[in-house]
Formats: C-alpha cells, structure tokens, sequence
C-alpha cells in the first residue's frame, strides 16, 4: 500500500461516526525501516517523522471491548531495539509490575535480569478470535521472531512468512485484530 492510500485512508477514518469508532478502534500501521526493524503504532505520522516506510495497516484495534478482550502493550528492547507486540506482558523474563501515568493509563514495566524492556504504551485491546461486528471480523496477527537479528516481526497474513523464512521462525497467534 502506498503512503498516498495510508493517508486516504487514515482521513476516512478519521470521519467515522463514534459509534463505529467505539465498535472498531484505530488501525495499527506496520512501518519498516531497514537495519532497524518494523515499527508498530496507531499514529501514521509517528512512523513517517521517524524515518520509517509505511507497509500498510496490520489491522484494527478493539474498543468497545467487553468480556475477554485483552489489552494490547507495546514494548521496546532498548539493549538490542527490538519492538514486541503482546496482551501478555508477563512474558518478558521477569516479574511485571503495574503503574499509572497523569492520565489514569496503567503501565506496566518488566524487572527482568536484562532491564532491557520498556513499555513504550498501550495499543488498545484485542479482539476475542472469531468475534466480528457490523463492520468487520477478526483475524489472527501472527508473530514471528528472529533470533539472530533479535526482532520480532508481525503480520495479518499467514503466507507472508509461512512456517519462517530469512531466519524467522514462527511463534504463535499473537492477537486477534479486526479487518
């Protein structure tokens, strides 16, 4: 997709009505750049300003959540600048401890042996597998990791990267998304 159709788009969205805003959230861009890996975030500018190259939309973020949706944290590895996607912060090799900002959000931040993981924020929640809306249903994101690179990497398309290619080895369903 080109950043002339990701701007299209984005203004579209921008002129949804509440109600379907409520239903199906924000898009999250995937963006890539180079050495440094995919970069992940609601905000198209955040992307562009930093250097990166739009890849499209990965999918859309769940708010008017209710019942087991989990909410979806992005986290930085500021040893090694890999970027993780998961509703399963305690994954990160240590024990995860909860705070707020000004603003009411909850933190969570990771005392692994590294201290290599921050939270970078909350990228609002999942979608429960199979559940779907007026506007759309969801699908899996399936992630990836590569452990010579130390990236991680994320995609709404199953045959993007198959089994694992270009030292990628699949993971697991990381969250559901609506399309």
């Amino acid at each position: 997709m080109d950043i002339s159709s990701l701007q299209s788009s984005e203004k579209k969205l921008n002129k949804t009505t509440s109600e379907q805003s409520e239903v199906m959230g924000t898009p999250i861009y995937r963006f890539y750049g180079g050495g440094v890996g995919h970069y992940y975030t609601y905000y198209y500018n955040d992307g562009i300003n930093a250097g990166y190259t739009p890849e499209g939309i990965l999918g859309y973020n769940w708010l008017g959540a209710s019942g087991g949706e989990r909410v979806i944290t992005r986290w930085y590895n500021r040893k090694n600048g890999d970027r993780l996607l998961t509703i399963t912060p305690e994954e990160l090799n240590g024990d995860i401890y909860a705070t707020s900002n000004a603003s009411g959000s909850i933190l969570y931040h990771t005392m692994n042996t590294n201290g290599a993981w921050i939270q970078e924020g909350e990228m609002g929640q999942s979608w429960s597998s199979g559940s779907s809306s007026s506007l759309g249903t969801s699908t899996a994101i399936y992630r990836y990791y590569n452990a010579s690179k130390k990236r991680h990497f994320f995609t709404n398309n199953i045959y993007e990267m198959g089994p694992g290619t270009n030292g990628y080895v699949y993971e697991s369903i990381a969250f559901y998304l609506g399309n």
